[in-house]
């Protein structure tokens, strides 16, 4: 996709579109880059078996299944009583080993899940090349975000780790990489089945390890989604999974860093009462469970084996991406190159500058056909000079705001820096410091890392003020909090950037990432990618300013009537070669077509003379012969 203007190239969708669909995703690209390349969904990984282990012995390193189909050297083990990552070492027999000895004594209503460890697709060091550059493997250690407690879950596999095994060659390959958000779509809810309000509010929904209780009492659809997105948001630190309603009347679950997601719920909780389906809470789809969530018996805090739903990743460049398969190419055994959603070719690049490229930027296209032949065309980019355009921006785009008063110091700083999407639930916090950040103040960056003792929004302010003016001496930043957001603002005017909150596995309920809005720190907008400042000639400053704009503004429209007046001699040039070519194609049709009139009359005269003439000889052979006949007769 190409911006036919230097704006922002917005992706999105209809309310019941599927973008998916159409291999995008929606996006709002702010930068300057030329290539973009999503990899194709990734499949579930599923647990493949779950079956009765028999009697084991604690201390045990052998146990016989119940059923062993399809059970092979290398799967993941999962269970209670099996260790955390175990796997089958030996299988004989129908009797499998084990690496270590069971940490506890199981019995027939004991379930132990296999999990097949080539369905869990990591980047190999050999699977990929971007730009003639061999990638990595993706490490377990890129990833601080996934959470493992399920088998099917792999910190190497996620699009986090792939992202960061892409970025560790970002200066070789001039591609960087993100991973993709990871979405579980609802599209059917049940409020004719319910479960009475729990008193003890027992989790009835696990995400990515974190137990949830969701009020399932309601028979009205709005308060069912309702009490489901109220107890997954608050969450999110935990979590980092969003939910929000969908126009399908179910429940949407985003991951937006990209970390796995896996979702299981108790089909029979405690208490007895209905069972649980994934509908009761709007994530149920035709046919039962959508991918990554699983509801099963006994499905609760420490539970192991529910499916993982995997994010891919976002390639983008200022150049083109070349991708190719490394050295394992596209054998399945060994690579896992498609898999992982990559596919061999050259994507994007900035369109032929002789065809497709003027400047100023262009917001329409004019093309003339100047010949016989589809490709004899003069093309024209008309230039935007609007007022929020990127011929006269700078000096137009603040004409509809109110004059500024006579006196007034232009671009003083002003309008705090707004950290959106953070918020506090009302949890309590773990024993353990939740995240950090790093927060940029004039150049110099300060990390900040934050204490259990940050239990609401306020505190959370509060103690990032503390912690950065404590730094290096600097005393004038503030942080406050309007409508649940955070606000950064520097007195001294200072440039603040990139304050974003990472969150970690432990996190508080409701703290989650944000980031800046669109505003430089004057608060004044950034349009074109640039940001704008108020054209004031009320002060020496000001007129200054603006005369500095104004050249920059006349040279773009001098530049702009450069190439108009070089396309309107063209036109002019073409315009003559088309009328001498008319003039001669009218010259030599009349030398075919028309008529010699002079010989015409002449030869139209001699004809009528002739025909006459043999008229008048016929009349009189007629005449003799009838007066021989009277001579005879008389």
């Amino acid at each position: 996709l190409e911006s036919a203007v230097n704006m922002p190239v917005t992706v999105g969708t209809t309310s019941k579109g599927d973008i998916t669909n159409a291999g995008l995703q929606i996006a709002n690209y702010t930068s300057q880059i030329n290539s973009a390349l999503s990899t194709a969904p990734r499949a579930t990984v599923v647990p493949f078996l779950t079956t009765n282990p028999g009697v084991v012995a604690l201390g045990a390193t052998t146990f016989t299944p119940a059923i062993n189909t399809n059970i092979a050297v290398g799967d993941l083990v999962s269970g209670p009583g099996f260790p955390v990552g175990e796997t089958v070492k030996a299988i004989n027999n129908g009797v499998v080993t084990l690496g270590l000895p069971v940490t506890a004594a199981m019995d027939a209503t004991n379930k132990v899940t296999f999990t097949h460890a080539t369905d869990i697709k990591s980047l190999g060091a050999n699977d990929l090349i971007l730009n003639g550059i061999a990638i990595r493997a993706s490490l377990a250690s890129d990833d601080a975000f996934s959470n493992t407690q399920t088998v099917s879950s792999s910190k190497q596999a996620s699009g986090i780790a792939i992202a960061a095994a892409i970025n560790a060659s970002s200066q070789q390959t001039g591609v960087s990489a993100t991973a993709n958000p990871v979405v579980i779509t609802g599209s059917t809810l049940d409020v004719v089945n319910t479960r009475a309000a729990d008193p003890t509010k027992t989790p009835n929904l696990f995400i990515n390890g974190q137990g949830l209780y969701v009020d399932l009492s309601s028979t009205n659809s709005t308060d069912r989604l309702n009490a489901v997105v109220n107890a997954i948001n608050p969450q999110v630190g935990s979590t980092g999974v969003l939910a929000s309603l969908n126009v399908s009347g179910g429940i949407t679950l985003t991951s937006e860093d990209g970390r796995n997601v896996s979702v299981w719920y108790d089909t029979t909780p405690p208490g007895g009462g209905v069972a649980l389906t994934a509908s009761m809470f709007g994530l149920g789809v035709a046919g039962g469970d959508p991918a990554g969530v699983k509801g099963a018996v006994g499905a609760g805090a420490t539970y192991t084996s529910a499916n993982t739903l995997y994010g891919g990743v976002t390639l983008k460049s200022a150049k083109p991406i070349v991708v190719t398969p490394g050295s394992n190419g596209y054998n399945p055994a060994i690579s896992n190159f498609t898999t992982l959603g990559f596919q061999e070719g050259n994507f994007g690049g900035e369109v032929n500058a002789a065809t497709a490229k003027m400047s100023p930027p262009r917001t329409g296209r004019l093309a003339f056909q100047v010949g016989a032949n589809s490709q004899q065309t003069v093309t024209i980019d008309l230039a935007d000079f609007g007022a929020n355009g990127p011929i006269t921006g700078q000096i137009t785009w603040d004409v509809n705001l109110d004059p500024l008063a006579p006196g007034t110091i232009v671009n003083a700083p002003k309008g705090p820096q707004t950290l959106i999407g953070v918020s506090m639930g009302p949890g309590v916090p773990k024993s353990n410091p939740f995240g950090n950040f790093s927060v940029s103040i004039g150049g110099v960056t300060k990390q900040i890392d934050l204490t259990t003792t940050d239990k609401t929004v306020n505190d959370l302010a509060a103690d990032i003020q503390n912690q950065i003016n404590s730094q290096n001496g600097n005393s004038d930043l503030s942080v406050t909090v309007l409508n649940g957001n955070l606000q950064f603002s520097s007195a001294s005017g200072a440039t603040i950037a990139s304050p974003v909150l990472t969150p970690v596995a432990n996190a508080p309920d409701g703290v989650y990432a944000g980031r800046l809005g669109q505003q430089d720190p004057n608060g004044n907008p950034i349009i074109n990618g640039q940001p704008m400042t108020r054209s004031f000639i009320g002060s020496k400053a000001g007129a200054n300013d603006v005369l500095a704009k104004l050249d920059y503004v006349l040279n773009q429209v001098n530049a702009n009537r450069a190439t108009m007046g070089a396309v309107m001699n063209r036109l002019d040039h073409v315009v003559s070669n088309l009328t001498n070519a008319s003039m001669n194609m009218t010259t030599s049709q009349s030398a075919i077509t028309d008529a010699d009139y002079a010989s015409a009359s002449t030869q139209l005269a001699k004809t009528s003379i002739m025909q006459q003439a043999a008229t008048a000889v016929l009349a009189q052979a007629n005449t003799s012969q009838q007066s021989v006949l009277k001579l005879l007769q008389a």
